[in-house]
């Protein structure tokens, strides 16, 4: 655990230091922000010889990164936070089946006291 931590770290020192570069020179001040691509980044995690070495997949190494640089507050992900973390997973099981009565049977009570509702509004 400790070695994984150390190198989430190290990716996220790569990152930050990357990040810092892409600023303008001089340039000072809160939440600045920095255009980038995943594909630059992810080569700033290949091209770091150490890394490389220490990780079979720069992919996820930069995602934990990333996330852990927002985590901390170091860095604000804005809209490509979306990227990491995505908001619903749905999994279908693969069974198939058809649909049967009993499947239908909330619907028709909807139905039927919807229709019962305007009967009675009618009325009134």
């Amino acid at each position: 655990m400790a070695q994984i931590a150390d190198r989430r770290r190290q990716g996220a020192k790569r990152l930050l230091d990357y990040l810092l570069s892409e600023l303008k020179p001089n340039q000072r001040g809160q939440d600045l922000l920095v255009k980038t691509t995943l594909e630059k980044l992810r080569k700033v995690i290949e091209d770091d010889l150490v890394l490389s070495l220490q990780t079979t997949d720069a992919q996820l190494l930069m995602d934990r990164a990333l996330l852990w640089l927002h985590d901390q507050e170091v860095i604000r992900l804005n809209r490509g936070l979306t990227v990491f973390r995505p908001a619903m997973t749905i999994s279908l099981a693969p069974e198939r089946r058809g649909f049967k009565n009993q499947d239908f049977k909330d619907l028709q009570h909807h139905y039927d006291r919807t229709v019962r509702q305007i009967h009675v509004m009618a009325e009134f």
